[in-house]
């Protein structure tokens, strides 16, 4: 199950979604990756709620195509980024807290748990937990 929000947007809602992408200092960034072979996309990436001043940001909507090992070197590719070309502080995200096996992927690439949002997520009748997890610029550039 992917969780970023209700998927597809409409035209509307994406454009409305894209009007804080603009600018100097963008409020948000998306990208995406295309297979020039086939056309599809292979990976859409978001840098959500970014805040210059304080040089943090939230890694949101990271919705990677079902092919073996892409996930990965797209997903250092927008740590990467974060703290190179970007120059932010810190870059946190969200993971159910169920979610046992993609917490120790984003543990093994250097994320810390930070804490847990109590019934953060309604799914139904049902609230689930957030797992909130981050990784600083200096705790990433000492385990390259």
């Amino acid at each position: 199950m992917q969780c970023a929000g209700p998927l597809p947007l409409d035209e509307e809602q994406l454009a409305r979604h894209l009007q804080g992408n603009g600018g100097e200092e963008p409020e948000r960034i998306n990208f995406k990756a295309i297979d020039t072979d086939t056309g599809e996309m292979m990976v859409h990436i978001e840098w959500n709620r970014i805040d210059w001043n304080n040089g943090s940001t939230t890694l949101s909507r990271v919705l990677p195509a079902e092919v073996k090992g892409w996930e990965r070197r797209w997903f250092r590719e927008a740590v990467r980024y974060t703290f190179d070309p970007l120059h932010l502080h810190l870059l946190d995200l969200y993971v159910f807290d169920f979610n046992h096996s993609v917490i120790g992927a984003y543990e093994r690439g250097g994320f810390r748990q930070e804490g847990t949002l109590r019934e953060a997520w309604k799914r139904g009748d049902t609230y689930w937990r957030l797992c909130v997890m981050s990784l600083l610029d200096r705790e990433w550039r000492g385990s390259r």
